[in-house]
């Protein structure tokens, strides 16, 4: 029992260097994958299924099941046979399987929602209504502006340093998912909001620092700004608009995206823009768009009103 689970803390520890190191995952990413790993192989263990390089399909199967038997939503399943199978695909990629036992498994269905975005009037009255009195401000104008503008993810911005921001041609060097790099051009509004936040704002914040850094947004202290205090500071925007509903960084990028696939954007522009890897990620924003028109039917067309057509059977 202990050289099985030795033997699969050594794969693991493999896979962990690989993910970290040569991938270059996220840390949440890699902190999810292995608690994966590491409760199969606990199942493993203790049904008798054998280790990690000895598995069958049949063992990831009855894995699966006690997963449902314990209540697990249907996304949390589907996240850890995602999380089996990259790792196999990994194994077989050093040469240490040539199956992967995932690859019969019919994977639970995740339960599809359509993202929540912001209408553009309702973007605009978010950011009609920030403010330009104090440094705290310029930052938040910033942020908001530059979210909408770029589509980026909240980690990407709050990674974002200074030597990324080219001003002068309205471009960003963002470094994405799995370090993959893209150039992301912002708009005259994000322009001019990043100049007086950089030029006036970050200054005067960074007076409180205890050591200089280049990252771009900073607290009250000088300090990098966490994503918890990214959502903090996009609650109290929201809270002060009084539009009501919630708001969370990826809504930002949602909105982007939507907004610029209902204004006509073609799809691989918007693939490119996002960072995404397949094109298949960005077509959900057309199902959003499809809504938008129906709403758009159901609100403005006259004449709704009319009593609907029944139409009778001649044997009724």
């Amino acid at each position: 029992m202990t050289e099985q689970l030795t033997k699969d803390q050594r794969l693991i520890k493999q896979y962990e260097h690989y993910m970290v190191h040569i991938r270059n995952f996220s840390s949440d990413t890699v902190s999810s994958y292995l608690r994966d790993l590491n409760q199969f192989s606990t199942f493993l263990s203790s049904s008798g299924g054998g280790d990690l390089l000895t598995v069958s399909s049949r063992d990831v199967r009855l894995y699966l099941a006690e997963c449902y038997d314990q209540g697990l939503k249907r996304k949390t399943m589907a996240r850890k046979a995602s999380s089996l199978r990259h790792f196999y695909r990994f194994l077989i990629m050093e040469g240490k399987l040539s199956i992967n036992p995932l690859e019969m498994i019919e994977v639970p269905i995740r339960e599809k929602h359509l993202p929540e975005f912001f209408y553009e009037e309702e973007m605009r009255q978010l950011l009609d209504g920030l403010e330009d009195r104090t440094p705290l401000d310029l930052r938040n104008r910033a942020i908001m502006e530059l979210l909408y503008a770029t589509g980026m993810r909240i980690f990407e911005v709050e990674h974002l340093t200074l030597r990324q921001i080219d001003r002068a041609n309205q471009m960003i060097l963002v470094h994405g998912k799995g370090n993959k790099d893209r150039l992301v051009p912002f708009n005259t509004h994000t322009q001019q909001a990043l100049t007086a936040y950089l030029d006036e704002g970050r200054p005067s914040l960074m007076t409180q620092a205890d050591e200089p850094h280049d990252f771009v947004f900073v607290n009250h202290r000088g300090e990098q700004l966490t994503t918890n205090g990214f959502r903090y500071i996009l609650n109290d925007i929201l809270k002060r608009s009084k539009l009501g509903g919630t708001i969370y960084p990826h809504k930002m990028r949602h909105s982007f995206a939507t907004h610029l696939i209902n204004r006509g954007a073609d799809l691989r522009t918007v693939q490119e823009l996002l960072g995404h890897r397949s094109l298949e990620a960005t077509q959900i924003y057309t199902h959003i768009e499809q809504d938008t028109l129906k709403q758009a039917i159901d609100q403005f067309l006259p004449l709704q009103d009319r009593p609907v057509f029944d139409v009778k059977r001649k044997d009724d």
